[in-house]
Order: structure tokens, then sequence, then C-alpha cells
């Protein structure tokens, strides 16, 4: 789809010259709403960007409500709670030099054929001319998104370490979380536009295991740039992703008899040890292709409570479907508080099974995930494994790429057949 992404328009420097982010402002007035709430992430290029889709957004008629920097689940909040649209400056878990406009539409990201519809309205540039916006500055929004969190807190005295990754969650973890404990531990808190993601957050979890071992906490918390995902780590130094998060928050729920259906939505490249230890609490799974769109997708369709991806980014029925990072910890915590439970205990039960993903480059990446003999190669794996085992063969969405991914109950087995699979790939 021509400028949009998986995730909303992403780019460096050369996509979002100023000219173009006037342009996407002007666009927007495709979704015929008045009311914008934006915000950025931490990066250097967010304010420029901002200011020229602002301007655009205004030349349309378009009132701008300013939050400044907030993550991107607040502004959903937001957008949800005023049914308006949201634009939402940021290349979440990317480098600085990336950046990227992201829209919501009354809490929900836009459809497909929304974005064709702007994409079209950007190319066409043309418009009526039109009464100019109202733009305010409008930091206090924040105030009902924090009200917001409170409701779903409990305080306790637990000593937890937040990486906010020098991104957009410093504009309201940190007041979120002064609400729940006295004893907090923060790291990647201070933002120079610059260093947003590195070496700090969800993608870069090593500094974070050693911060809550070193200081003793109980549990540590990281957020990516933007704040829809949260990885948690146990006091001990264990790595809990989004799968093992899944799983605590489905068990709580399950005995609370608030999981709809007794079903879990996972990724299709979800964990099977952790598949297998959720399903002998007798919670099934739904698999989707990989994506949030169709985790989402799948939660709104079969009217379930629960689901998410392995990278963190976990959608509840109790936070209104919002892949929300900060909410995700917040619900942890409340399953370990009313427990009385670490964390490391809480998922002692699930035994990963080891992984590999591999990108291989090819000239004709539709011929290879449509070859006969590549398919045949893996039902034969997957019957010599007795089907104990995961193997995903697809193609980038990007680049000339095809993704191997294989998952057995053994590193042994995981290079075996991850080499055989990759050898084929090159071949066709």
């Amino acid at each position: 789809m021509k400028y949009f992404g998986t995730d909303g328009i992403r780019g460096n420097e050369k996509i979002f010259v100023n000219k173009f982010c006037f342009k996407v402002g002007k666009a927007i007035s495709k979704l015929n709403c008045k009311t914008v709430i934006v915000g950025t992430d931490t990066r250097a290029s967010g304010k420029r960007i901002k200011k020229y889709v602002v301007k655009g957004l205004l030349t349309q008629g378009m009132n701008v409500y300013d939050v400044g920097v907030a993550p991107t689940p607040a502004l959903m909040y937001l957008s949800k709670l005023h049914k308006c649209v949201a634009v939402i400056i940021t290349a979440s878990h990317n480098p600085y030099t990336d950046n990227g406009i992201k829209l919501a539409y009354k809490g929900c990201k836009l459809s497909d054929s929304v974005q064709i519809k702007i994409a079209h309205a950007i190319d066409k540039d043309k418009y009526v001319k039109v009464n100019k916006g109202k733009l305010a500055s409008a930091g206090y929004l924040l105030d009902k998104y924090f009200a917001f969190a409170k409701n779903h807190s409990k305080t306790c005295n637990l000593k937890i370490a937040l990486d906010l990754a020098n991104g957009a969650t410093t504009a309201t973890a940190i007041k979120v979380f002064e609400q729940v404990s006295d004893n907090l531990v923060f790291v990647g808190d201070k933002p120079n536009g610059k260093n947003i993601n590195v070496n700090c957050g969800s993608t870069h979890i090593d500094n974070l295991v050693s911060i809550v071992k070193e200081s003793g906490c109980d549990v540590g918390f990281a957020f990516d740039g933007d704040g829809d995902r949260c990885i948690v780590v146990t006091h001990k130094g264990r790595v809990v992703d989004g799968d093992m998060i899944l799983y605590v928050i489905a068990n709580y729920l399950s005995n609370k008899h608030t999981l709809f259906d007794k079903k879990v939505v996972f990724s299709q490249m979800s964990n099977l040890g952790v598949a297998n230890a959720i399903r002998r609490n007798n919670i099934d799974i739904l698999e989707v292709p990989v994506g949030d769109k169709n985790i989402f997708a799948a939660l709104k369709k079969y009217k379930l409570s629960l689901g998410g991806e392995e990278s963190g980014h976990i959608f509840m029925a109790d936070t209104h479907f919002i892949g929300d990072g900060v909410m995700t910890a917040l619900m942890v915590l409340k399953v370990m508080i009313e427990s009385n439970t670490r964390l490391e205990d809480l998922v002692a039960a699930i035994k990963l099974y080891p992984q590999k993903l591999v990108n291989v480059n090819v000239p004709n990446k539709d011929g290879v995930v449509n070859d006969i003999e590549l398919k045949e190669l893996v039902q034969d794996i997957k019957q010599k494994l007795h089907n104990d085992c995961k193997i995903i063969i697809r193609k980038s969405g990007t680049e000339d790429v095809v993704r191997v991914f294989v998952q057995a109950k053994s590193q042994t087995l995981v290079d075996k057949y991850s080499r055989l699979l990759v050898e084929k790939v090159n071949n066709i």
C-alpha cells in the first residue's frame, strides 16, 4: 500500500520532508472529523514533522489539540474518549533517525480502505478552501489518561524498575507508577532526541535485567519508544515476553471467570512451551497471522477478552483493547499483588521451546513461498517431529526476503531443520 506500512507511515528524513508532512496533514481531513489530538515521541525530528502536519490540518478547518510528548496508547485512549482523530508522530522501537505518522480514529487504527483513501488524497492534493482551524496547547488532556491508569492500578511495597526507553513513556509512566510504589528505579528516563531505544527499552532488555538483579528489585518493566509494548523481568532476571505475559494474565482472568470463552488470541509465532502450559490450565488458544491488527481483528470477531504478541503488545478488554505497555505492567503487578506471588513463580511452569528466525535474501519471494517441494519438505519435517514444532516460511512485506522460522523441543533440532530449510530456500 502506498505510503502506509504495517503501522502507519514510516521512513526517514528523505520521506518526511516538510512538503510531504503538510500534504499528510491536509489529507487527514478525509476522515471527516473536525477534532484532532496530536502528540509525538521524543525523537529530534518529531517537532518539525508535527509543525507541518498541523499546518496542513489547520488549512482544512480542523481544530488541533497538541498534548506534546505522549505515548501512542495514551493518544489512542484520548481519541476513543473524545471520538476524534489522533495523529501520533513516532517510529516506535526504531532508531531515532527514523520517524512515522500513526493515525487513529475513535481509539482504533485505520482500516486498509481508509488508508488508501488518505494516500490518494496525499497524491491528489486538491481541496476546497475553508476557514482555518484552531490550534491549542493541550497537555492537560493527559490528566484523563492518568485517571484511567489510576483506576486500573494497585498500590504496593514492591521495588520496581522501569525502563522507559528514553521514549514517550517518560511523559506518563513516571507519574503513573509514583502512585503505585514509593520504591522505584528508573532507566532510560532522560531523552535527548537521539537516544530513544539506544541500549534500552523492550528491544534491549539486557540492561534492565542487570539493574533488576543488582538493585534487588522485585520486578522490572521495559517499554518501547512509543509505549505500546511491555517486556517484564523477574527478580531473578528471567525475561518474561509477551507470550508469557498472556499466560500470567489469562490464568488470572480465568480464575476470576472473566476470560471470555476461556480462550486467548496468540500470534502464530508464539512459543509452543507457553501454549502447552496454558492448555494445561484448560485455556484454549486461537492463533492468527503475525501483526497486531490481526490480533485485534480476532478479538473483535470472536468477542474475546485477551490477546497479544511475543513483542509485548497486549490487548485487554479492561483497557478497551488499546495495546498499552503501562497498562500491561499494571495488570501484571495486579496479579502479583492479589496472588501474593512473585512473577518468577507465576511463570515457573513454562518451559520455552528454542527457536530460530533466519532472513534469506531471494530474487523471487513469491516463487519461494509457493514452491511445492519446499512445502513438502516442511510437511515431512513436521511428521518426523510429530507436529511438536513450528515451521513458518513467509515473505517480507517490504524487502526481497523470505523469513524462515523454526521452533522445536531442542536447540539441536532447531539448528538442524533451520539449516535444511534455509539451504532449500537458497536453491529454489
